[in-house]
């Protein structure tokens, strides 16, 4: 054998006795000494098993508390985070739900306005057609109704200051209607010495003009719709 074998051979052994070594002292450790009773030996496996088994479930316990302080750091930081976030989205709502009762409450003022504002400028035309409308419907039922003069003649009688000499101007569609209560009317004023009923084509049928010394009573149906007119306009400027 060469040199250079024998020192391979030399370092190969040496390495391979170091490791019975590490073996042998690793068996004594756990078995005992050599002629150690049996029953030794097995108390000491079985230590040994024990301290391997506490020290994997010490490892275990370890990693598991590991484990669950993490994901209690990440639930942690989730809650922060959610809270945050839940805070800020209700602040937001907050705020859009204001803003959208503000738009709702200028919506509803400029609507208001704006009908005001075309009342105004229609109101006298609607007034108007309201009122010829109603007078047209007045005027159609006094040329049915008959009542309808008596009523009016009645009223203006009740406003007449001079009863001594009275006159009353009425259509001719009306004439005999009124001439035929002549008596009723004379009985319903004291102190009318001389009542005259006579024809009127400027006055149309349900309405009448009433003269006496004290002045003249205009109750002509169109004239009572002008003066509610007036008195419409006046409630509307006031």
């Amino acid at each position: 054998m060469t040199k250079t074998n024998k020192q391979f051979d030399s370092v190969s052994y040496a390495i391979f006795e170091d490791i019975e070594q590490v073996a042998e002292t690793e068996r004594a450790r756990i078995m005992g000494e050599p002629g150690e009773p049996v029953e030794i030996q097995l108390m000491r496996m079985e230590a040994a098993q024990e301290a391997r088994r506490m020290t994997q479930e010490a490892m275990e316990i370890a990693e598991h508390l590991k484990e669950t302080a993490r994901e209690e750091g990440r639930l942690a930081g989730f809650e922060e985070g959610h809270q945050r976030g839940y805070a800020a989205g209700m602040a937001d709502a907050e705020e859009e739900r204001l803003q959208y009762r503000r738009d709702i409450e200028q919506f509803i003022g400029f609507i208001e306005a704006e009908r005001q504002r075309l009342w105004r400028e229609s109101e006298p035309q609607i007034l108007a057609f309201v009122l010829e409308l109603a007078q047209k419907v007045v005027k159609d039922d006094a040329r049915i109704n008959r009542d309808v003069v008596q009523s009016i003649i009645r009223n203006a009688l009740r406003r007449v200051v001079d009863t001594n000499n009275i006159r009353i101007r009425v259509n001719g569609d009306d004439l005999e209607t009124v001439r035929s209560s002549r008596e009723d009317l004379i009985a319903m004023v004291d102190g009318i010495r001389h009542l005259e009923i006579v024809e009127d084509r400027r006055v149309s049928p349900g309405g009448c003009v009433m003269e006496s010394g004290s002045g003249t009573i205009d109750s002509r149906i169109e004239t009572q719709f002008d003066e509610i007119e007036k008195a419409l306009k006046q409630d509307t400027v006031a």
